[in-house]
């Protein structure tokens, strides 16, 4: 850690911090984040532990131009310090907020960038399960990285999770009523609420309570503004259907005449 010069705190969340630092020695700018392991003997601090070896393992694995990558990782006694790239720009949710929805040409443009990523990370059995407009960064020229795996996992086809996890929001309806899943179809809805965002300024399950999201994510109602193109429309409908067997595939979203506009 004496290798670091620690500039100033990105944020914080339920399991660390994460700062801005400089790597003394080559002048390169880094995301500092530092995970604590809990240290007592119960069940729940073994899955806490184990949690953040595998967020180190998988983004370790993961070599891609859209995804933050993972440069090493300093061990200390208590905690894990992670050295990330350093995204320097804002996350889509202040990008959004910022600049008010976003023309669909630019949507499309940084969509596809998402699907790019998260179309590699199923290609090698890894799930995101935490994505949000908070977890993709945009840097200043536009170009998108996924961040924070703090809730990945590997999956496998024929297999299914029972981790019900992510944000209330980007809940899937299978999350929101425990139904075990596979893995790629619960991304797949989370970048559905993504687009929807992007086309409209607005999530499209809200409320003033977790209960008053969850019932709308279940019903599968949302409000379709006329502004959006029919192309977006069918494919956020195709997204964001609440069957999981009848969302669409990653495959028909790379296809999807939107997609390639």
């Amino acid at each position: 850690i004496d290798n670091f010069n620690i500039k100033r705190k990105l944020g914080s969340g339920t399991y660390g911090s994460v700062f801005k630092a400089k790597h003394i020695s080559t002048n390169r700018k880094v995301a500092l984040k530092f995970v604590k392991y809990n240290q007592s003997a119960t069940k729940s601090a073994r899955k806490h532990n184990e949690r953040i070896e595998r967020e180190i393992k998988l983004q370790s694995l993961l070599h891609h131009p859209n995804i933050a990558r993972l440069y090493d990782v300093i061990q200390l006694p208590d905690q894990a310090g992670m050295v990330l790239e350093y995204v320097k720009g804002c996350d889509l949710l202040e990008y959004v907020s910022n600049y008010g929805r976003l023309r669909e040409d630019e949507a499309c443009r940084i969509f596809r960038q998402i699907v790019s990523a998260v179309d590699y990370m199923h290609q090698n059995c890894i799930v995101h399960r935490d994505l949000k407009l908070g977890n993709i960064m945009l840097d200043r020229s536009g170009q998108v990285r996924i961040i924070d795996f703090g809730f990945a996992d590997t999956f496998e086809w024929g297999k299914q999770h029972n981790t019900f996890c992510g944000s209330p929001s980007y809940a899937s309806p299978e999350i929101v009523c425990s139904v075990k899943y596979t893995g790629p179809e619960i991304d797949i809805w989370s970048m559905g609420v993504v687009l929807y965002y992007m086309l409209t300024g607005l999530l499209p399950f809200d409320g003033k309570s977790r209960d008053v999201v969850y019932a709308k994510i279940i019903s599968g109602v949302f409000p379709m503004p006329t502004f959006v193109s029919a192309e977006a429309q069918h494919l956020l409908l195709q997204m964001l259907a609440v069957n999981p067997n009848l969302r669409i595939p990653m495959a028909g979203i790379i296809e999807h005449p939107w997609t390639n506009k």
